[in-house]
């Protein structure tokens, strides 16, 4: 959950073949009295039959949206707000009995204690630095030179330390592995806004760019030019991607061609202990004074000014950005406004770091 107690974001879910994932970012208040009642108050939501128990308008239309007709949902409340929450839902209406609710409570109650354990807020200087001394051993062997720059202030992120650390241990292998004996390998940390960035830079073989876009993809083993036994089947960047998405972030890699090395940046939210406000100053500063904007006050003064599809048709305008700004956060509703022009999707109450970065692209093209 956001700190404005109502926008939450899926980041992965499990589902059977078939049935609809339900990842995106949504508004709790768009799921009905029922639901917002309940969990914000720490109660479970507990709905066998969506259409039976609940009115379109309040919160049956945006469960059927997503493909639900039963749930139970428990929260996770603390200090007051709810942080988490944890559901079990299907396509189909059920009865859920007593004893199926005290399963669920039962294993949700044995993740929040993990989670707990592996998810305080930790410093990033710190998950390098165990990182680094892992792979240290490596390095060594291969005579490479490693060099280290990260700044003295603290970084907190809210990140299970071993797995992360286990990223950046990855990265350092390969770089190791794939760079000819007497190398140069970097690591960088750095903060940009509300997020912190991971490079790990080589002198090593460097890659090809039609490689680039697959090197992520399970069992995937680009070409190297090394001996076969530094390979592998593939699998670790795959897992470095899964695991760093876990956690909200991304991972991507760049090279100037064969032979001139390689970099692999890691990018992940800053924790929430750190102060928001901070984090925002940095997106503003660079805006400028002043970005030329037509604005109307609501939707029916605003519908007359304009169409997505309609806009992109008038002289002039074909390169407009245009931004849809709902309350609808699935995958199809981000479909569906792609299809109908836009450029970008927010969800209501929109978060102004998005809003200023998007202003910012636009002032900058």
């Amino acid at each position: 959950m956001e700190p404005d107690n109502d926008r939450f974001t899926i980041r992965h879910d499990w589902h059977v073949e078939g049935a609809m994932s339900t990842a995106g970012v949504y508004s709790l208040d768009l799921f009905g009295s029922r639901a917002t009642s309940n969990l914000r108050v720490g109660r479970n939501l507990v709905v066998g039959d969506v259409d039976r128990e609940l009115a379109p308008e309040d919160g049956a239309g945006m469960f059927n949206a997503i493909g639900i007709k039963a749930i139970v949902c428990c929260p996770l409340v603390k200090d007051g707000k709810l942080v988490a929450m944890m559901a079990v839902h299907q396509g189909a209406p059920r009865p859920w009995t007593m004893d199926e609710v005290a399963l669920i409570e039962a294993v949700v109650e044995r993740c929040w204690a993990h989670i707990e354990r592996v998810r305080s807020s930790v410093a990033l200087q710190e998950v390098v630095g165990s990182a680094v001394e892992t792979s240290l051993p490596l390095l060594e062997a291969a005579g490479h030179a490693l060099a280290v720059d990260m700044p003295d202030a603290p970084l907190l992120l809210d990140i299970d330390a071993v797995r992360i650390s286990q990223v950046l241990s990855n990265l350092l292998s390969n770089a190791a592995k794939y760079t000819p004996p007497g190398g140069r390998i970097a690591v960088t940390v750095r903060r940009a806004g509300g997020e912190v960035t991971l490079a790990v830079r080589d002198t090593g073989i460097g890659i090809a760019a039609e490689s680039l876009a697959m090197l992520f993809e399970m069992f995937t083993q680009v070409a190297r030019s090394l001996d076969r036994s530094n390979g592998g089947l593939g699998i670790g960047l795959a897992l470095v991607r899964h695991l760093v998405q876990l956690h909200g972030g991304s991972v991507g890699a760049a090279s100037p061609g064969p032979g001139q090395g390689s970099t692999f940046t890691v990018r992940l939210p800053l924790g929430a202990s750190m102060d928001p406000a901070t984090a925002a100053a940095g997106v503003q500063a660079d805006l400028p004074a002043h970005v030329p904007a037509h604005v109307q006050a609501d939707a029916p003064a605003g519908l007359p000014a304009g169409a997505a599809r309609a806009i992109r048709a008038l002289p002039g305008l074909e390169g407009v950005r245009l931004v849809a700004l709902t309350g609808w956060g699935a995958q199809d509703d981000r479909r569906r406004s792609r299809e109908a022009g836009f450029d970008e999707h927010l969800l209501k109450p929109a978060v102004p770091d998005e809003v200023a970065a998007l202003l910012e692209q636009v002032a900058r093209r």
